[in-house]
């Protein structure tokens, strides 16, 4: 079995590829409160956007202890998905509660508020999907069975997440999520590949420097020396896992 071990420090590099960094790390046990654009009062969806901060954050750190418990983003998603839904009493095992309007007198459907692939909209013009969207009952509730097909109706929270891309995809989908209309989404970048030290300090200073940085999260394991880096939603710190056998 493999033991954990959290860094405090680091600095320099073997051969080109990163060993560590100048950036600083530290405990990241006690995450900031990650901030939305959503004014709401809303107790149904206050409360939703904490469970998301909570599962993504939990879902962060998984990842940074165990790289390679998945092998494609697919399963990442799925991992992600069935957690928010169970912390919100909407997973696989549960009834589904919001009805959906089948456009017939005396019939009707139930669905969820936890879905994948949703359709965003600028305007009328769709600017493809978020990978997990979940919608308030009040969003979802009375769609015609056509609409709720073509997913037109706005999330109300969205999530991004991102396996083993470059710099310039973390950028595009963050470039994409706040053209995109969504008042509250998150973005999660995760990452096993080698990387040169460069490549790492724009990583992290994107994630720690974006206008929006406490909406996103970030964890990369460093195959080389076995380590693992994160950044929590809320904070701005850069925390490091060191693996031990």
């Amino acid at each position: 079995m493999r033991e954990v071990r959290q860094k405090s420090a680091a600095a320099g590099k073997v051969s080109g590829i990163l060993e560590t960094t100048d950036i600083p790390v530290r405990s990241c046990e006690n995450p900031g409160v990650a901030v939305t654009e959503d004014n709401s009062t809303d107790p149904w969806l206050e409360k939703t956007l904490q469970v998301v901060r909570d599962e993504v954050n939990a879902f962060v750190l998984r990842f940074a202890r165990h790289p390679y418990r998945h092998r494609v983003e697919h399963s990442l998603h799925a991992e992600l998905f069935e957690v928010i839904a169970i912390g919100l009493g909407a997973g696989f095992a549960d009834e589904p509660q919001v009805r959906i309007d089948a456009g017939m007198p005396g019939r009707a459907y139930l669905t969820t508020p936890v879905h994948k692939e949703w359709p965003l909209f600028v305007g009328r013009k769709r600017r493809g999907n978020v990978d997990l969207a979940i919608l308030t009952p009040q969003h979802l509730e009375g769609l015609t069975i056509a609409n709720f097909h073509n997913g037109l109706t706005p999330a109300d929270i969205g999530v991004e997440v991102g396996l083993d891309y470059d710099f310039g995809h973390l950028r595009r989908d963050s470039e994409k999520l706040e053209r995109s209309g969504l008042r509250n989404w998150f973005l999660v970048h995760l990452d096993r590949k080698r990387h040169r030290q460069r490549t790492v300090e724009e990583l992290e200073n994107f994630v720690r420097q974006n206008s929006r940085a406490d909406s996103l999260a970030y964890a990369w394991h460093n195959p080389v020396v076995d380590s693992s880096r994160y950044k929590l939603l809320g904070g701005s710190e850069i925390c490091s896992f060191e693996h031990v056998s």
